[in-house]
């Protein structure tokens, strides 16, 4: 470098510098969860050298250090996980992946007494999405000899 100001010249100055590139970081897909008993392992999936770990799993305050940590999820909803990696250099890179945590599903029942060769009433009071089968023990009412209204099952 050299300095020109009102017509004086300084000598020139010469120093090598380097421009770090950031680290590639990438996150290893996890599979979505239901709420109930879930857990959930992250590992980061990059190539560069990393000195420190920093995750943000998408709810306040849920973070950690950790290089494959693990987290638990109080809430259903689609989640945006947030990795940060600092390398040995000190440069930063992240990387994020969103997953879904399911709410959720509970079975629960009515039904009317059915007497003789009368078909059984069985109302669904369970909450979850219509389209999946119901099903008791290792029977399923979703078969020819059953049918579906919008108040339950006459088997």
């Amino acid at each position: 470098m050299t300095v020109i100001e009102n017509g004086c010249v300084s000598g020139a100055t010469c120093r090598l510098v380097s421009v770090r590139v950031p680290p590639e970081v990438s996150i290893m897909p996890v599979e979505n969860q239901c709420l109930r008993d879930n857990e959930f392992t992250f590992r980061y999936d990059g190539t560069s050298p990393v000195m420190s770990y920093s995750w943000d799993f998408g709810e306040p305050g849920a973070t950690s250090n950790f290089p494959i940590p693990r987290y638990t999820y109080q809430t259903h909803g689609l989640k945006i996980i947030t990795l940060t990696v600092t390398d040995d250099l000190g440069c930063e890179g992240s990387a994020n992946i969103a997953l879904e945590v399911y709410p959720e599903v509970f079975a629960d029942f009515s039904f009317e007494p059915a007497c003789g060769r009368s078909p059984l009433q069985i109302t669904d009071a369970s909450a979850f999405d219509p389209s999946v089968r119901l099903s008791v023990g290792s029977g399923n009412f979703n078969n020819s000899n059953s049918s579906r209204s919008e108040s339950g099952y006459s088997i």
